[in-house]
């Protein structure tokens, strides 16, 4: 009676696929899908910083007055721009280094406005039970020439 059951159970080969799922879904597929949308935002997040960058570095080459105020005033800008496009508290204004501060960022001339933002991706507001095991630090830089005309 055994043996009948089971050369009948390998005869049949229907839900075959549905255990190949169950077995390779959690294991395989979850996390890749997880990979890739976590890679896609980290490149939306570092284009974003880095439009953030070309802003502030303008606003502050221009005098304009949404950054008024010297550094302070386009560290200020590039933080509020920062919010309104990917999260806030994504920068804070420690991260924004305009000018002089800006230590990895150097330009061809002296009559540029520099703007550098370092920043660590995953933190406690995007993805909490990640912190400190997969942090990528992201750097952008941004120059734009100043307008003595302005």
């Amino acid at each position: 009676m055994m043996r009948r059951l089971i050369a009948w159970l390998r005869r049949r080969d229907r839900g075959v696929s549905t255990i190949e799922m169950a077995l390779l879904l959690p294991g395989v597929l979850l996390p890749l899908t997880f990979a890739i949308i976590g890679a896609g935002m980290i490149m939306w997040t570092q284009g974003s910083l880095q439009s953030t960058a070309d802003l502030a570095a303008r606003c502050g080459a221009i005098d304009s007055p949404s950054c008024s105020g010297g550094a302070s005033g386009v560290e200020t800008y590039a933080v509020d721009t920062a919010d309104n496009w990917i999260m806030s508290g994504i920068i804070n204004t420690g991260d924004v280094l305009v000018n002089a501060a800006a230590t990895d960022c150097t330009a061809l001339s002296s009559n540029v406005e520099i703007v550098e933002i370092k920043t660590s991706y995953f933190t406690t507001q995007v993805f909490p039970f990640l912190q400190g095991k997969f942090s990528k630090s992201i750097e952008v830089c941004a120059y734009y020439p100043k307008c003595p005309t302005c």
